[in-house]
């Protein structure tokens, strides 16, 4: 019945719907520690140290195994890659929501290689299996779903954790990576998603070195440090900073970091239409690459500055002199 009814469907549609339910599973197992990372603390008896690590493994992961996980996708397919990421992912969560220290490590490592893979294969698939008209608009679901898995995320997690616990909270993120399996077997067919196969990548053609590449590389790798700097430390840190600085409560911090995380959906919407307009034309006006730095001083002027938590607490303080 499922196989009738997908066969109806425009294979294109059904491609960027796996890549959503993807991308949902690629950035909120690790959101989810934030707005507990006290509560584990207190449960397992981590030091500030360790805490820092726990959230920093998937970075590192991110940063260290990419050339891996780059070998793994050429390897054995991109389909068989976007596969081993769903089931590392799920297999990561489970792990860390099982025991003690030593699992909580071991299962944050097991989602970080995971999700490393999965960062290394869907814009493979995009590339290949789009045309350059539609590698916009799949880029553009990519990016909202990552931020949307982060937001759902953050949403849940707080208060799940004060219902059941942080285990409970932390494990349910293996929902959303049980939903992808099947929905992306299902599409690509069982020996597709799980039989290895080497990946061809149409299009090699080559290209004559630009005047200035070298310049223009250095730029957008710094340009993309600083951003990930800034989003991993924030992603990491804002439910407890708010918690300590501004005494806010563990659910109340994690609606807040929920509200962080809703505001690049808008970037998203951006980068759906971006790449169509640059197949289109020779060049793009600048004015494109200031909305970014504009949204950003907003969302930093709401909260720490006048409108924001920090403010009213302030103000307060000030009515009690």
């Amino acid at each position: 019945m499922s196989g009738q009814f997908l066969a109806k469907v425009p294979k294109g549609w059904i491609l960027l719907a796996c890549i959503g339910l993807l991308a949902l599973n690629l950035r909120g197992p690790f959101v989810a520690v934030a707005p507990v990372v006290d509560l584990m603390q207190a449960d397992l008896g981590f030091t500030p140290v360790m805490l820092g690590l726990l959230t920093s493994i998937p970075v590192l992961c991110f940063a260290l195994a990419a050339s891996l996980a780059s070998l793994t996708t050429r390897k054995l397919g991109a389909e068989f890659a976007v596969s081993l990421t769903i089931l590392g992912v799920l297999a990561g969560v489970i792990v860390r929501s099982a025991g003690g220290p030593g699992p909580v490590v071991v299962g944050t490592v097991m989602i970080g290689l995971a999700i490393t893979v999965g960062n290394i294969a869907v814009p493979l698939i995009i590339r290949r299996d789009f045309s350059p008209l539609r590698q916009g608009t799949a880029m553009g679901v990519y990016t909202a779903a990552l931020n949307i898995g982060s937001f759902l995320t953050s949403m849940v997690t707080a208060p799940l954790a004060e219902l059941a616990g942080w285990r409970v909270a932390l494990v349910s993120v293996g929902i959303l990576a049980v939903i992808a399996i099947v929905f992306w077997t299902l599409a690509v067919g069982a020996r597709t998603a799980f039989v290895p196969s080497r990946t061809v990548v149409a299009g090699g053609q080559e290209h004559p070195a630009v005047k200035g590449s070298g310049w223009i590389t250095a730029g957008l790798t710094a340009g993309f440090a600083g951003q990930a700097f800034s989003y991993y430390a924030v992603t990491a840190w804002l439910p407890s900073y708010l918690n300590d600085e501004l005494g806010m409560s563990a659910s109340a911090a994690g609606q807040a970091h929920r509200c962080s995380r809703s505001s690049p959906l808008l970037a998203a919407w951006e980068c759906r239409s971006r790449p169509n307009i640059s197949v289109r034309r020779r060049r793009q006006s600048p004015w494109g690459c200031c909305g970014q730095p504009c949204r950003a001083g907003c969302c930093w002027h709401l909260s720490s500055g006048g409108c924001g938590p920090r403010s009213a607490a302030s103000r307060r303080a000030a009515g009690s002199r």
